[in-house]
């Protein structure tokens, strides 16, 4: 019998899981904003467009995923500077330029997150940019409006951190510091269970040995 109960607690601890909360950007997705000042300041560029797609999770309070925007959607408001932009300066067609990507690898949330309080006023984050070939750390601010997950999140590249010429436009240079906001109006959340990956091992030998004897009929 103590065999027998032994065998069944390896059982119940192998198959312990964890809950995770998928999150994915609704079509037509997120929107991406930047806004670059000339030195002198006279000169303001904003740039927008919509098509930010989030595929991300979350798993005790840990977020991972990956938010990807394709930078050919870009505009300013004036075809032959988003000409210059994607080609001379962000190089869309060359690799894999036209794609910008944030990752999130185990980056904490607010305990106080769940999927029917997903609320966050203000919080800070840290993620992986993959930009023009280049990887670099970058912190910015993130809030959450309601259980929608309507999300903003606002942070500041450096051009030259990711080997971007600096701009210029009718004689006047870009300042290197880019301000970006990229925005979801809402998600779809999915919770789903998912087997606990630092629980303990089983030992499938032990495991067996603990099982009941099978008694074979005469």
């Amino acid at each position: 019998m103590t065999r027998f109960l032994v065998g069944l607690a390896i059982l119940f601890f192998s198959f312990v899981t964890n809950a995770m909360t998928e999150l994915q950007s609704v079509p037509p997705h997120g929107q991406v904003q930047f806004d670059a000042v000339g030195r002198p300041s006279m000169l303001k560029i904003k740039g927008e467009a919509i098509g930010a797609i989030a595929n991300l999770s979350v798993t005790d309070h840990n977020l991972n995923g990956t938010i990807k925007f394709d930078l050919n959607a870009l505009k300013t408001g004036i075809d032959l500077r988003d000409e210059h932009m994607k080609d001379k300066y962000l190089q869309v067609k060359q690799g894999d330029n036209a794609i910008a990507t944030l990752t999130f690898t185990d980056f904490p949330i607010p305990l106080s997150w769940t999927a029917a309080a997903a609320k966050i006023p203000s919080w800070t984050f840290r993620a992986m940019l993959h930009l023009h070939g280049v990887d670099r750390e970058i912190t910015g601010n993130y809030s959450i409006g309601s259980n929608k997950m309507d999300t903003i999140a606002k942070f500041d590249i450096k051009l030259s951190d990711f080997k971007i010429d600096i701009p210029t436009y009718l004689g006047v240079k870009v300042a290197d510091i880019v301000n970006v906001v990229v925005s979801f109006p809402e998600m779809k959340l999915t919770e789903r269970s998912v087997p606990q990956t630092n629980g303990p091992k089983v030992d499938a030998a032990a495991a067996s040995a603990a099982a009941p004897a099978k008694v074979k009929k005469k």
